[in-house]
């Protein structure tokens, strides 16, 4: 039993609540393809094939990083650093795992399996050599990132199998640079994490790319990606539906409420997954949720003058 709880934890459930950033793509599919069609059965499935894919690419994951790992105060505490796996028995678990989410996956449709497929070479090119780009500085973050934008589509092609529609650019720009934000900020938690608990030496045996990231230039990419992220939400809410543009102010407190939760060097800032569980920032995103479906519904003539408004000069 213990060997079986052993393999089930590299799965990472506790990550799970990355894949909400597959609703949006379920939601902008039903709002901007009038031709969608939502069934209930689709969900359920590429929810559960999409928790397979994520799954299979964190036990390579945690495979190829468990000689890593010991030198983090707390990944050292991980499954494979600590427990004595079969490296057999650890591969054939991760193509079981990888099956199933495929097997489950081409039961939608063909766009969303070739999207899982993506997903998964996305893993292999971020944890196995002679790739491994986490360990190349600012690639790590773009790559790693790259997820963001391929859950967005497997939430897509949930509810369209069309590819006359797809999402906007600025969304697909929007989603891949939150991600940036998102993993880039976590490596600047890691760093003040590891000064205060940890040591130097041990944050570059962890990870080689940390030779070249620091405090200053961390933060100068986060605002960069920040500033990325900006750009293209407030294209997108102005193409799009100009009431939306009401809407930008909260989307600037969640990112800024975000980062600040960053910026306290504890166990949950190296850790987004728990972040996305803080009280303030759930109340943040659905008083967000409330406005963006108002906004949606409610004509503000004030607000398209002003938006389309143009000076002229004599």
């Amino acid at each position: 039993m213990n060997n079986i709880n052993a393999y089930l934890k590299l799965c990472r459930f506790d990550h799970i609540t990355k894949h909400l950033f597959v609703v949006p793509g379920i939601l902008f599919a039903i709002i901007l393809v009038p031709e969608s069609e939502f069934h209930f059965y689709k969900i359920i499935f590429g929810f559960l094939s999409t928790f397979f894919i994520a799954s299979a690419n964190y036990i390579i994951n945690e495979f190829l990083d468990r000689k890593y790992d010991k030198y983090h105060p707390i990944k050292k505490n991980r499954e494979l650093v600590n427990t004595k796996l079969k490296k057999e028995n650890v591969i054939i678990f991760y193509f079981i795992v990888l099956l199933l989410g495929l097997i489950i996956g081409s039961q939608i449709n063909k766009y969303f399996f070739y999207t899982l497929i993506i997903f998964i070479l996305s893993g292999v090119i971020y944890n196995v050599k002679p790739f491994r780009f986490k360990n190349y500085i600012y690639l790590d973050v773009l790559t790693e990132s790259f997820n963001n934008p391929i859950r967005l589509f497997l939430g897509w092609f949930m509810i369209t199998e069309s590819l006359i529609s797809l999402p906007p650019i600025s969304i697909i720009l929007f989603y891949w640079f939150t991600g940036a934000f998102l993993m880039s900020t976590k490596r600047l938690a890691e760093i003040r994490f590891f000064n205060k608990f940890s040591n130097k030496k041990n944050l570059i045996n962890y990870r080689p790319n940390y030779k070249y990231y620091n405090e200053n230039n961390l933060l100068i990419c986060t605002v960069v990606y920040l500033m990325l992220t900006s750009f293209n939400i407030a294209v997108f809410l102005l193409k799009y539906r100009e009431e939306l543009v009401l809407l930008y102010p909260f989307i600037t407190l969640i990112f800024c409420w975000y980062f600040y939760l960053t910026l306290k060097p504890s166990k949950s800032s190296i850790s987004p997954e728990k972040l996305y569980l803080n009280k303030y920032l759930i109340i943040f995103l659905i008083i967000s949720l409330i406005i963006f479906l108002i906004l949606l519904k409610v004509d503000m003539e004030i607000i398209k003058w002003l938006v389309n408004k143009t000076i002229t000069i004599n």
